[in-house]
């Protein structure tokens, strides 16, 4: 244990046992201090019973109060010296101070008559003394380095290491050295004595922390692992490193027995419990959700308590020299501290709902159970123990008032009320013969703070000893044990202080011993007796949420809001592993709007979801890219109350689950509540059956939906390509509400379809019967789409002015009498789902919107023809479909211009012009496109000119590398015969 004492403030000290009382070589002498108004103080030695004339000056007019000392004993902590005082066994006396923003240290030996400077420092420091060697130890922070010292009392301070930080053994025998860089750590041990310096460590980056044997023959140290943490013996004269046990999600805490080199340590598993094991051959003690432990002075034992999921605490004593556990006592809610002489474990049992309080004792192996304590408690305020005594008090707070309850570490029976139904109690010390206490308080509100004394015995009599101060600082018992003496503060100044001593039975009136002064120490008793207690409450792990339900595969779990923090649950996950999480409550309604929240172990937010597409019940799927512990989180949205059940489901890609229908086959199927279906690729989920079927290449097919009358399902079908993207969908066209959708196919591959309910994919509800029939058909011909599309303003890169003529199209199509256009629609979107119906698209002088460009770009594959008139030229340049070079831009003045009315001379007789003979003209009546021949592409087809200029192409072919065909027509006179059949061709 160290202190750390800075330059400016008071120390923060923390205390991992209970103070140790130890008479000193000091006798009757005591330590007083004599504060001024300014609240410097002289310190001064004296004995009891002399005057202040026969005092030793230890300092004069200083700054003390602000920083302490901590002492050593055996390796064990002791006791901490504040502004000055005794070291425990020995015939010292220490006193700390400041001046001129240095502190320091000073030493006496009793019976002489000045100090001798152990430390003199202006930077941080953390001191340690170790009476049984006189000797102490310290380090001093100073410009970002560390000094670290050993002095011996009576000789000159020797500096054994430099680095960033230093930590001393607790028997004071060894200095530990951190030196940490950028890119380098070491870990040095010097041996204080011999001056002996061995590195323990050295590598790349710093361990995570560190701790030491009682002898320093030891250290652990922790360390990030590739994959979690792990921890690592080494022994300090050798130099030898090895691991203790395996790695670990993570480590809470870990620490060696008060003797010898073994210990114990708590560690998280990747599973998401906790561990116990202890150093020598990483023995597993036991594992729980909740878990804590500490071992007893002697370090045979180790007291731990474990926690399950129904909230229920199990405390048990581990033998380490039998490796077996006892279970002491099982409870609600359980927290144990130890006394370190007689060595005895205090448990309480806490039950917060009803305010109710069990107290036992027993020893370190579980046995001598004894229940001290059964009540029902306001608020607990502390146990006080004095190392080696016997009595044992209990400080709470009832519906009457304070209480005191006294029980004793060697009783088999309840305890007894020492003090009840007061206003303010405040314990201050105890007489070592285990009698009397001496407590200062208010019997009722309004009286005075008053000292009193009470008999340690069941209706012991309290006696008043003194109502003259606004509070007592401190008091101690005299040797004899007949009377206390202590400090009364009696104002607010610093030297509003007395010293007093009086009998502690009420014989007489109190008797000032002196003025203006403090009581800072004694050299045969403690003015802490009863120090401070540990308390050791289960600890949970570090995810997100440790005690969460556990949640597996296809189990509904029955679950309750109880408060605003919500509800937790837990689940692990193996990579890849998709999920669906539901919940389900009665009637689902704004005044119970359930939400819930997917966390990973560390509480970062993976995906949330409120309302499903089908009610106000929260349903959320997730694809788990690693696997480990995953946790849901369930709440309200205005934090009100109530019942509800939860579910999860490992789920398969519905693309797996797909049966297989043959083109010109029917099936039928019914969706049920079960019928679940997830889509990884579009993160969609709804309620219905899927089907796949492969097709010719250069095919139509129709998909057709049909309900029987009895039937309530509105049918609604969706198209998805191999990959499971969504490409067509109809709700109607099959007629009422059936439905039907066409789609041509041009490259051979897989296809999926699904068949649901028109009323967003949701699941049938109670009594309603979800069948029909389905059935798919080879269609022969084309089919077309032509745009009706009119303005401008979703065309950013659009040059001149949309005509939009899609009737005339449409109906020039109608007088075809080849049969080879099957379908003619005039579409008004250009979506996935539209245009997987189509495998022509027409754009009649007018262009594709910038919304839908993807999904044009998309369809237009092998096999599919897009033709463009006019000012559509725009867009085959934009997209770079006939000039790559040209893409992003609308290509006017640089690949196409606007040119006057001329006749259309055919230049080849293919494809769309086939049928016309070369050098043959077609009228022409308006303005329109005509594109560069010189810049065509090499792998387009020319086909018609401008008559009066041979570099201006009228009618132009090109097949697209990695996509379809695109025609161009420049000029066209809609009611002309030959241009229908020129369109006609173009299309087929």
């Amino acid at each position: 244990m160290w202190v750390i004492i800075g330059a400016a403030g008071i120390a923060v000290i923390i205390i991992a046992a209970i103070l140790f009382f130890a008479l000193s070589g000091g006798g009757d002498y005591m330590v007083l201090g004599f504060p001024s108004r300014s609240g410097k103080m002289d310190v001064e030695l004296l004995r009891l019973g002399d005057s202040v004339q026969d005092a030793v000056r230890l300092v004069n007019d200083a700054e003390v109060g602000f920083d302490n000392l901590v002492v050593f004993d055996d390796a064990e902590f002791d006791k901490i010296i504040e502004s000055g005082g005794f070291l425990p066994a020995s015939d010292y006396v220490f006193v700390i101070y400041r001046d001129d923003e240095e502190i320091f240290i000073e030493y006496m030996k009793i019976g002489d008559d000045r100090t001798e400077i152990a430390v003199e420092a202006e930077g941080a420091l953390n001191v340690s003394v170790y009476p049984d060697s006189n000797t102490l130890l310290y380090s001093e922070k100073k410009n970002e380095r560390t000094r670290c010292f050993y002095v011996p009392f009576g000789e000159f301070e020797t500096r054994l290491g430099r680095g960033d930080r230093c930590y001393f053994s607790p028997d004071g025998t060894k200095i530990f050295v951190e030196e940490i860089d950028v890119d380098e750590y070491n870990l040095s041990v010097v041996d204080v004595k011999s001056g002996k310096e061995t590195k323990l460590i050295s590598q790349d980056e710093p361990i995570e922390d560190f701790i030491v044997s009682g002898d320093g023959e030891y250290i652990v140290y922790q360390e990030i692992t590739s994959s979690g943490y792990q921890l690592f013996m080494v022994d300090t004269k050798e130099g030898k490193e090895d691991p203790i046990g395996e790695d670990y999600y993570s480590i809470l805490n870990f620490q060696f027995l008060p003797m010898g080199h073994n210990g114990f340590f708590v560690a998280e598993n990747y599973d998401g419990t906790l561990s116990l094991i202890d150093f020598e051959d990483a023995n597993t003690v036991t594992s729980a959700l909740y878990l804590t432990a500490m071992s007893g002075p002697s370090g045979k034992h180790l007291i731990y308590t474990v926690g399950d999921e129904e909230e229920e605490n199990t405390i048990y004593s581990y033998s380490f020299s039998r490796g077996a556990s006892e279970e002491i006592l099982n409870g609600k809610a359980i927290i144990f501290s130890i006394l370190d002489s007689p060595e005895k474990v205090i448990i309480f049992d806490i039950d917060t709902d009803d305010e109710a309080v069990l107290a036992y004792t027993c020893d370190m192996d579980g046995g001598n159970l004894v229940e001290m304590l059964d009540e029902e408690l306001i608020e607990f305020e502390g146990v006080f123990h004095a190392l080696g005594q016997k009595s044992i008090f209990l400080l709470f707070e009832t519906e009457d008032g304070m209480a005191l309850y006294a029980t004793s570490t060697d009783s088999d029976t309840e305890g007894y009320y020492l003090i009840e139904e007061w206003f303010d109690i405040e314990l201050l010390t105890q007489s070592t013969d285990d009698k009397t206490l001496v407590f200062a308080g208010m019997e009722d509100d309004g009286d005075d703070f008053t000292l009193y004394s009470v008999e340690i015995a069941e209706n012991g009599r309290i006696i008043e000893l003194d109502d003259t101060g606004d509070r007592f600082r401190n008091a101690v018992f005299t040797p004899n044990n007949k009377s206390v003496i202590y400090t009364v503060v009696t104002g607010s100044n610093p030297d509003d202080v007395v010293v007093n001593q009086v009998s502690a039975f009420g014989e007489g009136r109190p008797e000032e011993l002196f003025d203006e002064a403090i009581l800072v120490d004694v050299a045969w008793g403690d003015l802490r007796p009863f120090g401070f207690l540990d308390w050791y409450v289960v600890q949970q792990g570090t995810s997100y949420c440790p005690g969460a339900t556990l949640l597996v595969d296809a189990v509904e779990v029955e679950s309750e809001l109880v408060d605003e923090e919500g509800a937790c649950f837990r689940m692990t996950a193996s990579e890849g592993d998709i999920v669906t999480f539901a919940t389900y409550t009665d009637q689902p309604s704004a005044n119970f709007d359930l939400f819930m929240s997917l966390y990973d172990r560390d509480g970062i937010l993976l995906g949330e979801n409120d309302d499903s597409e089908w009610n106000l019940d929260p349903r959320l799927t997730y694809t788990f890219e690693d696997a480990g512990i995953y946790f849901l989180k369930v709440n309200e949205r205005n934090d009100a109350l109530g019942e509800f059940r939860i579910e999860m489901g490992l789920r398969e890609d519905a693309l797996e689950d797909a049966r297989q229908i043959e083109v010109d086959d029917t099936a039928r199927g019914t969706i049920t509540g079960d019928s679940g279906l997830y889509f990884p690729s579009e993160d969609a989920e709804l309620y219905g059956d899927i089907y796949y079927f492969e097709a010719d290449e250069d095919s139509h097919v129709v998909i057709e939906v049909t309900t029987a009358t009895r039937s309530d399902l509105d049918p609604f079908v969706i198209l998805l390509n191999a990959d499971g993207e969504q490409i067509g969908w109809d709700d109607n066209s099959g007629g009422g509400s059936d439905a039907r959708i066409f789609h041509s196919i041009g490259t051979p591959e897989r296809f999926y379809f699904v068949v649901t309910d028109a009323n967003e994919g949701g699941p049938p509800a109670t009594g309603d019967d979800f069948s029909y029939e389905v059935s798919i058909s080879y269609r022969e011909g084309v089919s077309v789409a032509v745009l009706d599309y009119s303005s401008r303003g979703g065309m950013t890169y659009y040059s001149g002015t949309p005509e939009n003529y899609y009737q005339k199209i449409v109906d020039m199509l109608a007088a075809d009498t080849t049969g080879i256009f099957i379908n003619v629609d005039v579409v008004t979107d250009l979506s996935a789902s539209t245009l997987s119906q189509y495998d022509r698209l027409v754009l009649p002088d007018n262009g594709v919107p910038d919304d839908d460009l993807e999904a044009v770009e998309r369809w237009f594959t092998a096999g599919k023809t897009i033709l463009v008139t006019d000012s559509a030229a725009s867009y085959i340049a934009y997209t770079g479909f006939m000039w790559a070079d040209a893409a992003g831009d609308h290509g006017e003045k640089d690949y196409w211009e606007y040119r006057t009315i001329s006749p259309l001379e055919i230049v080849a007789s293919s494809g769309t012009t086939a049928g016309f003979s070369v050098g043959q003209t077609l009228s022409t009546k308006e303005t329109d496109a005509w594109l560069y021949v010189d810049k065509l592409p090499a792998d387009a087809t020319l086909l018609a000119v401008y008559a009066n200029d041979s570099n201006l192409a009228g009618i132009v072919e090109r097949v697209v590398p990695g996509h379809g065909k695109i025609v161009f027509f420049g000029p066209m006179v809609r009611d002309v015969d030959d241009w229908g059949t020129l369109i006609a061709n173009a299309l087929r």
